[in-house]
């Protein structure tokens, strides 16, 4: 950030900003957590949410039978990309705590339907179990979810949404020991696939109105190709049969498949909707989890998507770099560099303006926290190297060293007079007059060269 204060004088203010990912930890529970369990905390967010407030992450987590506040690290990006799980860490006094936390789409979309496949058991024997990540949406949603589980099996008159495996049986992820649901609170992770061609969901019908079905697919036998194309089917007041088709894909090409569709007026909201992922070819149709929400905004989620997928982000972690390092890895500010002749104007400044020269070293090296706190000279030989000559501080071997020549020594000088902790370095590179070069009859010189010139300029 810069600003420009009234005074006219520019005032440089750098942030730096570490980030630390942490992996997920399983374990059952909603946006709640304790000290003997501080990987327990899951929570959910909205897509672009900044703080907190945009999110149900807890201000107080229990430690030790104690409320202990908890701050939160969001960046600008945390929450960018939509039905993403992401890990956010926190701090307490009592150490680090991490969060899992669900993205889901904006406020303004409201989330009709988001089930995790796999929760409410399957065709084989496997049972219902527990979603903290469902749950954490839920709350966060406000009551907006048709579905008040993470997944049920529809049951005609019984329920009024859930997977239908009446006819096309369901397997999930516990079956053939992929992962077991009971343990692992992955969204991704746990879901179904057809034993037979479909999976098939009865919905409770929705109102009319445009919706984007978001789809997410993990597959547990590596990338293999499954072409799939949803589709939903609803009765009109008629009694009148419609599909609404949803473009095909193959899961092995991105793991998450958003479309729209429209429910149109003449939907009879009274006969459930049927919510199928066919099987167009290669292997069976999977599902790891399917949300629907209010408007069309499949442009807007796959945006998102791109824009995070071109993101680099650096992870800067200060503990990597050891306690008693000094000389490297370590940031130790800004400075200043004088080489071919960069310097020599400024003297002409100082001598014709000496009170405006003082003044800009006042504001590059003064002060409690001076912008700049390093000068580095490097060593002329009097060519011209780009820019411009720095004359040489020795042009024979005998010659006594005089650095007051080199206007990078007289900078270096000024600034110490005005921040007598600024460090002050010596560039050498091949830096050596041509007298010196041919003088071979005296060992060492060059080295001589260099040594004098450092300790005279101290």
């Amino acid at each position: 950030m810069i600003r420009k204060p009234a005074s006219g004088k520019k005032l440089i203010s750098i942030l730096t900003t570490a980030m630390l990912v942490l992996g997920m930890f399983p374990g059952p529970g909603q946006p709640s957590a304790s000290a003997a369990a501080a990987d327990n905390v899951y929570a959910a967010a909205y897509m672009g949410a900044k703080t907190a407030a945009e999110t149900n992450l807890p201000s107080s987590i229990n430690i030790g039978g104690s409320s202990t506040a908890v701050s939160w690290k969001i960046g600008e990006d945390t929450f960018a990309v939509p039905y993403e799980t992401v890990t956010v860490s926190g701090t307490t006094a009592s150490g680090p705590v991490t969060a899992s936390v669900e993205v889901i789409p904006a406020a303004d979309y409201p989330l009709a339907y988001f089930v995790d496949s796999g929760r409410g058991g399957d065709s084989v024997g496997n049972g219902p179990t527990a979603s903290p990540l469902y749950e954490a949406v839920k709350a966060l949603s406000g009551g907006s979810l048709i579905n008040q589980a993470p997944d049920q099996r529809y049951v005609s008159g019984t329920t009024d949404w859930g997977f239908d495996d009446s006819v096309q049986k369901l397997k999930n992820s516990k079956d053939g020991g992929h992962t077991d649901p009971a343990t692992d609170p992955s969204v991704w992770v746990v879901g179904v696939r057809a034993a037979n061609d479909n999976i098939v969901y009865q919905l409770k019908a929705l109102e009319a109105g445009t919706y984007t079905l978001s789809s997410g697919f993990h597959d547990w036998y590596g990338s293999r190709s499954r072409v799939i194309q949803p589709r939903i089917e609803y009765q009109d007041t008629s009694g009148g049969k419609h599909t609404l088709s949803l473009s095909q894909f193959n899961v092995n090409a991105s793991k998450i498949n958003s479309g729209e569709f429209t429910v149109p007026a003449d939907a009879d909201t009274s006969v459930p909707m049927t919510l199928t992922y066919a099987y167009i070819s290669g292997e069976k149709p999977i599902l790891s989890w399917f949300g629907i929400a209010e408007g069309g905004i499949k442009s807007l989620l796959d945006d998102a998507r791109q824009n995070a997928a071109s993101m680099v982000q650096v992870l800067l972690n200060g503990n990597d770099i050891q306690a008693d390092n000094e000389n490297g890895l370590t940031f130790k500010g800004f400075g200043v560099l004088s080489a071919n002749s960069t310097s020599a104007l400024l003297m002409d400044y100082k001598a014709e303006h000496p009170d405006k020269y003082a003044e800009m070293l006042q504001i590059l090296f003064g002060g409690e926290y001076p912008l700049m706190n390093h000068v580095k000279i490097e060593m002329g030989n009097d060519r011209n190297n780009s820019t411009g000559p720095d004359p040489a501080t020795m042009r024979t071997a005998d010659e006594k060293v005089n650095v007051k020549r080199h206007p990078g020594f007289q900078l270096a000088a000024d600034a110490k007079a005005v921040n007598p902790d600024l460090k002050v370095s010596i560039l050498r590179w091949s830096a050596r007059p041509g007298r010196i070069i041919t003088t071979k009859s005296i060992p060492g010189t060059k080295i001589r060269f260099w040594r004098l010139t450092a300790s005279t300029a101290t």
